[in-house]
């Protein structure tokens, strides 16, 4: 916004010059900023591969007591088990990477699973395994209570704005261009 005021100051000079207009340039640059915003916006990444978030599995079905736990073997995958885990079988991919939170404990059930009569196949298929850091509908705008229309460029991180990648999530971003931020936060570190 500072670029815009000056080269629209700049601008005005410039015309005043031309036609002759006196005192309006000084005017003009007084009110101009002498510096941008410590901190654009904070933005906050929303793709999250947890096992209990139901969206991670294939017709919202998350994996219930002693069911088969199957994942496409030929996918890189990335997921999170923040909590117990039981499963009669769990067919895992062959590229990809799975966390285990803290105090996860595979054979004991989750408090996020639930109980069935008998164990059926479920399937791990979160939308988006791969999120683009520049996909904006991967990004929330942190207490963005304007509702106005942005631009694309509005809706990412720049090199003006916080971005903050939860630490509880298990997360993969694709960059695939040169990306700056200010600030960036991931698992709890500022860097």
């Amino acid at each position: 916004m500072y670029h815009q005021l000056l080269y629209f100051s700049l601008f005005l000079v410039y015309i005043s010059t031309c036609f002759g207009w006196q005192g309006y340039e000084h005017e003009l640059m007084k009110n101009l900023p002498t510096q941008s915003p410590e901190i654009g916006e904070t933005f906050i990444w929303q793709t999250d591969n947890n096992f209990k978030i139901p969206t991670n599995w294939e017709n919202n079905d998350i994996p219930c007591d002693d069911d088969r736990i199957k994942m496409d073997a030929d996918k890189e995958i990335v997921a999170m088990v923040e909590d117990g885990l039981r499963s009669t079988r769990w067919e895992i991919p062959n590229d990809g990477i799975i966390l285990f939170a803290d105090k996860t404990v595979i054979g004991r059930k989750g408090t996020w699973q639930c109980q069935r009569k008998s164990p059926e196949d479920v399937f791990y298929a979160p939308p988006g395994m791969l999120g683009n850091f520049l996909d904006v509908s991967k990004w929330k705008l942190a207490g963005d209570t304007r509702q106005r229309p942005r631009l694309h460029s509005e809706m990412v991180p720049s090199q003006e704005d916080e971005a903050i990648f939860p630490s509880e999530h298990a997360l993969q971003v694709q960059i695939d261009q040169i990306v700056a931020v200010k600030k960036l936060i991931y698992n709890d570190q500022v860097g």
